[in-house]
């Protein structure tokens, strides 16, 4: 090739060849020109940066060398296609290929290819090959960042959009298409179309926040509407703002649109929430009330002042602890510490409060803590509900027996008395007439004497079973003596009567008790021993009485053969004699004590425990 030779094909620039071959020489791409069988005939400088070949290693080989072997045949075919049409798809037009490094490795290259000149009936080609390794790797990196930027989008829900203010138009990215459920064909071609979007009464509102961001340049925030194809509205969160050019014009507006619906949602039955728990909390017919975990009342409602008698604000300033009864308090602390280190999650509790007044105030008290996000007490939700008529109630219920026992032992006092002074007493008067009758009988008539000394033998009878029967329903000398005195002379008479041996251990110093005390424990008694004659065929017993702490112990032995299998658990038919043992219980019941029965084939053995009670205390509880 000459310096004078033009080069064909090349753009109109009235360059020689010498002077392109210097342009080639200083360019920093590849430059290689070659014949139609490929045999390179010129390589610059630049080839050895782009391919690791030396220009003279290159000029008299096939550029096939500077191709991986899957490209080779293309290339070959266009070079035919090209003499046999003569057409030039590739001239001067860049592609992407790929190129084949000295070192064996592929890179990515941008190839301009084409027919240069025809000489001597050889047609060459020039090609311009660049490197494009590193922009490759730029493109990839930002690929990949669209990528991530668009999953990021999808993941939270966040849309991106664009306004070409001054062409009218409109783009949006995947995830807010996705969120207005459009496909990217039905993306918004202007912002009249984003406007049919939006619901009516919405499109005023966005019309004047866009007005305000574009005349006073600000940043513009707003919650917006749309409605999607299938008819559901979907809330997003949008912020944007506007961008001048040179001349101050608004070029375009841009932002973001979080998807919000779902929070809006939340938002809303939250708010609901808390309107129906504001209108239970206040009108509720039950104290409700907030207290922080050191227990000072946060929030009170107006039944809960009601029932302390303390105005809101005074309830406000006070601790649930100072207003708990000073006996309940203890319980009460315990059951906040179970609550409060997670071992429960909330307690219930009946317990008394003191009113302002300084009355009793008895209350069934729920309560529930609440905990922050990291697990740490808030505060506690109680519902105290006033139960002091239940508890009146249940107090009056609880005392009927003790008070029926009360009328019981009073009208057996009443009736052995009734017994002793009165009947005893006329009985003893008739069998004085029928003894003086009986003198003046004596020798007159046998007949009429033998009747009349049967009749007086009846009558002794009679006067005696009278005496005893009124010393059972009272002893008079529980009065006089005390329980310890009483149980002397009984255990005597009931050994004289019955022929069993009954020792009696009883302490000489023994306190008197109340008299319903010394009632309950005499009666048990009674009804033990009354068992043992019955039904043990025991010959002896053993009665202790002690005084033991804070506590009256009585405990009745016998060695016989037991009581009848079914008398304890109140089944068998012989459990109609346990009608004795049933009132023991009801009796101790009452007192606040407790009766342990054991018994088996080697006897039985009753044992009955009360706490004592001084005399001043009986009277105190019954002025009560």
């Amino acid at each position: 090739m000459k310096s004078s030779t033009p080069i064909k094909g090349a753009p109109e620039t009235h360059l020689t060849e010498q002077e392109y071959r210097v342009l080639w020489a200083t360019s920093t791409d590849a430059v290689v020109i070659m014949d139609e069988q490929g045999t390179i005939r010129y390589a610059n400088p630049a080839s050895l940066d782009v391919f690791g070949y030396a220009a003279a290693r290159l000029v008299g080989n096939n550029i096939a060398m500077l191709q991986p072997e899957r490209l080779r045949e293309s290339h070959r075919k266009g070079v035919r296609r090209f003499l046999e049409t003569g057409q030039r798809k590739l001239n001067w037009r860049a592609t992407e290929s790929v190129g084949l490094h000295r070192t064996g490795g592929e890179f990515p290259i941008e190839i301009a290819f084409s027919h240069l000149s025809e000489e001597a009936g050889q047609n060459v080609f020039a090609a311009f090959i660049r490197d494009i390794s590193d922009r490759k790797k730029i493109e990839n990196a930002l690929r990949q960042r669209e990528a991530q930027l668009a999953e990021a989008q999808q993941l939270a829900r966040l849309g991106s959009w664009s306004w070409e203010v001054q062409t009218d138009r409109v783009t949006w990215s995947e995830e807010l298409l996705r969120i207005v459920g459009l496909s990217a064909e039905q993306t918004p071609a202007s912002y009249a179309h984003v406007l049919e979007l939006v619901p009516p009464e919405d499109r005023a509102h966005l019309n004047d926040e866009v007005r305000r961001s574009i005349e006073e340049d600000a940043l513009y925030d707003m919650n917006l509407r749309f409605m999607r194809p299938d008819g559901t509205v979907r809330t997003v969160h949008a912020r944007g703002q506007c961008v001048r050019d040179q001349s101050g014009a608004v070029a375009r507006l841009y932002g973001t649109a979080l998807d919000v619906t779902e929070r809006e949602r939340a938002v809303t039955a939250l708010r609901e929430s808390e309107e129906r728990f504001r209108a239970t909390f206040e009108q509720a017919p039950i104290g409700i009330c907030e207290i922080s975990p050191e227990g000072d009342f946060e929030r009170v409602n107006p039944r809960l002042c009601e029932m302390f008698g303390y105005s809101a604000d005074e309830m406000l300033t006070l601790n649930a602890r100072a207003l708990t009864h000073p006996d309940d308090t203890p319980k009460t602390v315990a059951l906040v510490a179970e609550v409060l280190a997670g071992n429960q999650k909330m307690f219930g509790t009946d317990k008394r409060y003191i009113r302002k007044n300084g009355s009793v105030l008895w209350a069934h008290t729920t309560s529930t803590i609440l905990r922050d996000a990291h697990g740490q007490p808030r505060t506690f939700i109680a519902v105290i509900e006033d139960v002091s008529a239940r508890k009146l109630a249940e107090e009056a219920l609880q005392s009927l027996p003790r008070r029926l026992l009360k009328a019981q032992d009073e009208e057996r006092r009443r009736i052995a008395r009734e017994l002793h002074d009165s009947t005893v007493q006329e009985l003893a008067v008739v069998a004085l007439n029928l003894g003086r009758l009986e003198e003046w009988m004596e020798g007159r008539d046998p007949w009429a004497e033998n009747l009349l000394a049967d009749s007086l033998a009846v009558l002794a009878q009679g006067n005696r079973d009278l005496r005893t029967l009124a010393h059972l329903l009272h002893p008079p000398l529980l009065e006089e003596l005390g329980l310890g005195g009483a149980l002397r002379h009984y255990v005597e008479g009931f050994s004289h009567r019955s022929g069993i041996q009954v020792e009696l251990e009883c302490s000489t110093d023994l306190p008197r008790c109340s008299d319903e005390i010394e009632t309950a424990l005499f009666r048990i008694v009674q009804e033990s021993l009354a068992n043992i004659h019955r039904h043990s065929e025991s010959k002896s017993a053993f009665v202790r009485l002690l005084y033991a702490g804070q506590n009256v112990e009585l405990t009745i032995i016998d060695k016989g053969r037991g009581l009848p299998p079914g008398l304890l658990a109140g089944k068998a038919v012989e459990a109609r004699v346990g009608i004795g043992i049933s009132g023991m219980r009801q009796r101790l019941l009452q007192l606040e004590g407790s009766l342990q029965i054991h018994s088996g084939p080697g006897g039985t053995t009753v044992r009955a425990v009360l706490p004592f009670r001084p005399p001043s205390e009986q009277k105190r509880q019954d002025h009560i």
